[in-house]
């Protein structure tokens, strides 16, 4: 069994079972791969995760999720977002030790750019909304870090 770390970079995986475990920093969850590798995730950023996605322990049996860590403001955020589908190993950390294999790009830039505009709207509509109902000032940081979450994990909003 294979663990990864998160400052190693996000990991893509088919989730086969959440273990609830006690580790250096209090009550984690162990999320393990189809294929064996593991990856700790806090309690605190499993729950919030859980319920920004609608995702149970149940339910996310299964599902091809990416793990990853956002940094905002000197702070570091981990994120589990469903992943889209793709082919290839069913886990596969971000970053690999050795030379890099060569891989076809999966997009053009004028895919890759479409898909960023649209993570942009969809950052405005709804950070716009959510600031905008508690009164807080929406400002141009907060757009890009919002619609890089969504770009760097592959979502697609609205469709």
């Amino acid at each position: 069994m294979t663990t990864h770390k998160m400052a190693d970079g996000p990991i893509t995986m088919t989730v086969a079972s959440v273990v609830e475990v006690e580790g250096k920093f209090g009550k984690q969850f162990m999320f393990t791969s189809d294929t064996g590798t593991s990856v700790y995730i806090s309690e605190k950023a499993t729950d919030q995760q859980f319920v920004r996605n609608k995702f149970t322990f149940d339910n996310v049996i299964g599902k091809r999720l990416t793990f990853l860590q956002v940094q905002k403001d000197d702070k570091k955020f981990t994120n589990i977002i469903p992943a889209l589908p793709e082919n290839g190993p069913a886990a596969q950390a971000a970053h690999s030790i050795g030379a890099p294999a060569a891989v076809a790009p999966r997009f053009t830039l004028e895919q890759r750019t479409a898909f960023y505009s649209r993570c942009v709207d969809a950052a405005i509509t709804v950070l716009g909304s959510k600031c905008e109902a508690v009164e807080i000032p929406l400002d141009a940081r907060a757009i890009q870090a919002a619609a890089y979450t969504l770009y760097a994990g592959g979502i697609e909003v609205g469709e």
